[in-house]
């Protein structure tokens, strides 16, 4: 399991915790994986790297960006802008070349700023695709709870199974 995938599943299992119609087993080997999991993720999280958005000038260079977004933003019938992930505009698709176009002409301009960013970037894509074995406490897939965990949920939980006879975990044969 890579440190990426540690932070999904821990994403899933605070979801899942939320699910009020459980056995008292899948409650706690779910509480047992959980500690497991978040102990993992404030070793990821601690090791990660972050841009100082408390130094002026990245935060007018963050600011500038999203400001260059906001001019060639996708906006809704009432001419607002619609935002996507981590409250980033979403680009027109009309205007999406005059939008890589400004954008490379600012970051060209700051690229002391942006390769600091790329670095981070390099660095913590290191840190998240590195290798990691969490020994978990194995649920039956019959002490799952019989609604409530969508397909999705349950594929990043497929870890966490106990197949089969018990004995063996064959995650290619876990239905």
């Amino acid at each position: 399991m890579l440190n990426r995938d540690v932070l999904e599943l821990d994403k899933v299992l605070e979801i899942v915790s939320k699910i009020s119609e459980v056995t008292p087993k899948f409650s706690y080997a779910l509480a047992k994986n959980k500690v497991k999991v978040e102990n993992q993720v404030k070793i990821v999280e601690k090791s990660l790297k972050k841009a100082d958005d408390k130094d002026p000038e990245i935060k007018k260079c963050i600011k500038e960006e999203i400001d260059i977004a906001k001019k060639h933003a996708l906006k809704n019938d009432k001419g607002e802008i619609i935002y996507g992930a981590q409250r980033y505009p979403l680009i027109n698709n009309n205007k999406i070349d005059d939008f890589n176009n400004e954008l490379d002409k600012f970051k060209e301009k700051n690229k002391k700023i942006y390769d600091i960013f790329e670095n981070n970037k390099k660095f913590n894509d290191e840190i998240l695709d590195k290798k990691v074995d969490i020994d978990f406490h194995k649920i039956k897939l019959d002490d799952f709870p019989k609604s409530g965990i969508s397909a999705g949920q349950m594929k990043i939980m497929i870890p966490l199974v106990l197949n089969g006879d018990n004995k063996k975990e064959n995650k290619d044969d876990w239905c």
